[in-house]
């Protein structure tokens, strides 16, 4: 093979290499397909902040949901006027929570 085919052969192997998308790599070369974190399609998020409105002042502020139980309940005081709320989640298959809050007694 004479310097100037060689040449064209390895811009033509770029230039399919180039083609390729990463699953198509690792699919030729049996590898495991690999995500970025955060990207993985069968990840789910472990937590959420979900705006609760205070029951006792009425004002609304974030509050952290752990996405890994589908039923919890807990009490925890408002950011703003200090009085317990109580807390019910659920969480549906699809990572959804929904909050009901009380006033704790």
């Amino acid at each position: 093979m004479r310097k100037t085919d060689h040449s064209h052969w390895m811009a033509e192997r770029l230039s399919e290499a180039q083609d390729l998308d990463p699953a198509r790599i690792d699919a030729l070369y049996g590898l495991e397909p690999v995500y970025e974190p955060g990207l993985d399609p069968r990840q789910q998020p472990l937590e959420d902040f979900v705006d609760i409105e205070c029951p006792h002042c009425g004002e609304s502020y974030p509050t952290r949901v752990e996405l890994l139980y589908a039923e919890q309940q807990w009490i925890e005081d408002c950011q703003i006027c200090c009085r317990p709320i109580l807390i019910s989640a659920s969480v549906d298959p699809q990572g959804m929570a929904r909050l009901r809050v009380e006033r704790a007694s």
